[in-house]
């Protein structure tokens, strides 16, 4: 998953330009890293909720998946600091109401 900045094979023209490779171009390197990329973004897409999944699901190659995931479940620091704020708040308004008994506040 480190080298995951593949998609299309290209191919580098006279003035500079890349432009993808037609399929019958394909090196037996560029069917593996296809291949591979596929059967990844496959078991991701079924082993993920639905919400995960409309999440994930405009990604084109691995790599964008995996650091979308690792946004939503490894938290980075923007990420961590809002969800700590969060939940100060929460505790901060977290209050019992006058008629209501400690059983009833925490069902």
């Amino acid at each position: 998953m480190n080298d995951g900045t593949y998609i299309i094979p290209k191919i580098t023209k006279d003035k500079g330009e890349k432009v993808d490779k037609s399929s019958n171009q394909y090196t037996s390197a560029d069917w593996d890293k296809l291949t591979k990329n596929s059967r990844v973004k496959h078991i991701l897409y079924y082993s993920l909720d639905a919400y995960e999944l409309n999440r994930i699901f405009a990604c084109d190659i691995v790599k964008q998946i995996w650091n979308k995931l690792i946004v939503a479940y490894e938290r980075t620091n923007q990420v961590q600091e809002k969800k700590m704020k969060t939940y100060i708040n929460h505790y901060e308004l977290f209050k019992m109401q006058s008629k209501e008994s400690i059983k009833d506040q925490f069902i």
